[in-house]
């Protein structure tokens, strides 16, 4: 089951699933997104010379968040970017983890302070058993666990946040 959501962007709307499609975010829009995020310390390098170094992936043939993902996956991949695109290492690993940060890890239905176990257990046989699959497959907006579900979704927010923050009124 899939949501219609849009992501910031001028161009394009994006169909988005429990995770953002990386495979539909063109590179461009990557760069304008880094642009006008508010970056940790730590990945604030990223926005240098961020136009001639999207430029150089674009030229060898990496046109979407996807395929610089894939570029970046191991360290081998890694350094035969960096030797072929004259980039720091140090420059691609910071991209590689500000990728990661798009990509939502599900978190097991039975790591929600407060559920209903009989309920998780209900869910599992049937092969529902975190909250992609939960969010994907069953979900109810009135329903505690489809908030908790949602809220994960958020970049470093976990089982035991999300019920802080549903506890105190937030649902998604």
């Amino acid at each position: 089951m899939m949501n219609e959501k849009a992501l910031c962007s001028e161009r394009m709307a994006i169909k988005m699933g429990y995770t953002l499609p990386l495979e539909q975010i063109p590179l461009n829009d990557y760069a304008q997104l880094l642009r006008r995020q508010n970056l940790l310390p730590g990945r604030r390098m990223l926005l240098d010379q961020l136009d001639e170094r999207f430029a150089l992936f674009a030229s060898f043939g990496i046109a979407n968040l996807v395929q610089l993902s894939a570029a970046l996956a191991t360290p081998v991949k890694l350094a035969s970017l960096a030797a072929k695109a004259n980039i720091p290492e140090e420059y691609l690993v910071i991209l590689r983890r500000e990728l990661g940060s798009l990509a939502q890890k599900p978190v097991p239905l039975s790591d929600f302070p407060g559920c209903d176990e009989v309920q998780v257990r209900q869910l599992a046989s049937v092969g529902i058993r975190n909250s992609r699959d939960y969010w994907e497959q069953c979900r109810k907006p009135e329903e505690a666990l489809s908030a908790l579900c949602d809220l994960v979704r958020i970049n470093g927010v976990g089982a035991v946040a999300a019920r802080a923050f549903y506890e105190a009124g937030f649902s998604s």
